[in-house]
Formats: structure tokens, C-alpha cells, sequence
């Protein structure tokens, strides 16, 4: 199962092999850090 951060790495290292913007891609990174961000918010009210 990929982590969400390894998704981010994945996403970012295509970006970069291909230069032209891929908005699908770029949808999905922005997504996904704005997941880990409520995530990472909701842990931290949890303590």
C-alpha cells in the first residue's frame, strides 16, 4: 500500500521527467496534502 507521502514522491518525480503540466496529477498532489494536512490536524487535536 503506497503512504501518502511516497505518493507525493511519486507524483512530484513525474512532474519533473515530464516538464509539461499534468493537471490530473497535479490535482491529485493537492488532494493528497490536503488530506495529510487534516490528518495531521485532527492527530494533533487528539493530544
Amino acid at each position: 500500500m503506497l503512504t501518502p507521502l511516497l505518493l507525493v514522491a511519486f507524483i512530484v518525480t513525474n512532474q519533473l521527467s515530464h516538464p509539461q503540466l499534468n493537471f490530473t496529477n497535479l490535482l491529485a498532489l493537492a488532494l493528497v496534502l490536503l488530506f495529510e494536512a487534516v490528518r495531521l490536524v485532527a492527530a494533533g487535536d487528539e493530544y
